[in-house]
């Protein structure tokens, strides 16, 4: 079995925040979705959760324009984050036991912020969950960088004009880094290269 059939067959769980802030030291989680899928070829079967988070202070108005969440939605609607973040870090935790490789966008920042709030709030961390085991992470912004080595990326992230990078081209004009396309992004940097799995280290 090549290394594209391993994907293929390999269950997947996209992961996601929305955030008070870019700091994922001192910011708090407004909001999580996780989604899992048997496989990438596994078309319509998957299973979608989420949460939304009072964080207990002021979301700034940039996140808000970011995001469209604002600190009154979320004390009406947001739940306490000692009973919701463990919710979703044994989520991730059961996925990665379960043999699920992680994807997330922008997988340090994510990893990060939850691991943080998690300790903020005297909770078990994803260090602690895991006992050990090292997560399977794939994070297509790590691909981005690797290839477009040496390109220019404009236009939004839809126009790429490569020097050296020999698929670039082709990701670009397919706008697989959005967030609504990981899936589609693991395919194309499994079919290109042998060995395509990161482990992303918390920061």
């Amino acid at each position: 079995m090549d290394s594209q059939q391993v994907w293929q067959q390999t269950p997947l769980v996209g992961f996601d925040t929305e955030t008070t802030g870019t700091d994922p030291r001192s910011e708090r989680i407004i909001s999580a979705s996780l989604v899992l899928r048997n496989s990438p070829s596994a078309g319509e079967d998957q299973h979608v959760r989420s949460w939304l988070i009072d964080p207990g202070v002021e979301i700034p108005a940039a996140s808000t324009a970011v995001h469209g969440m604002s600190t009154e939605y979320v004390r009406v609607n947001g739940t306490d984050p000692v009973d919701t973040l463990p919710q979703i870090a044994n989520a991730l935790v059961q996925a990665v036991n379960d043999g699920a490789v992680i994807v997330i966008f922008n997988a340090s920042y994510d990893l990060t912020i939850l691991e943080s709030e998690l300790a903020r709030h005297g909770l078990a961390t994803l260090r602690d969950l895991l006992e050990g085991k090292a997560a399977p992470v794939f994070d297509p912004l790590f691909w981005i960088g690797l290839l477009c080595r040496g390109g220019v990326v404009s236009g939004g992230c839809r126009t790429c004009y490569p020097i050296t990078a020999w698929s670039c081209r082709k990701a670009c004009t397919m706008r697989l880094w959005t967030r609504a396309q990981p899936l589609i992004w693991l395919r194309l940097c499994c079919k290109n290269m042998r060995s395509s799995m990161s482990y992303c280290p918390i920061r």
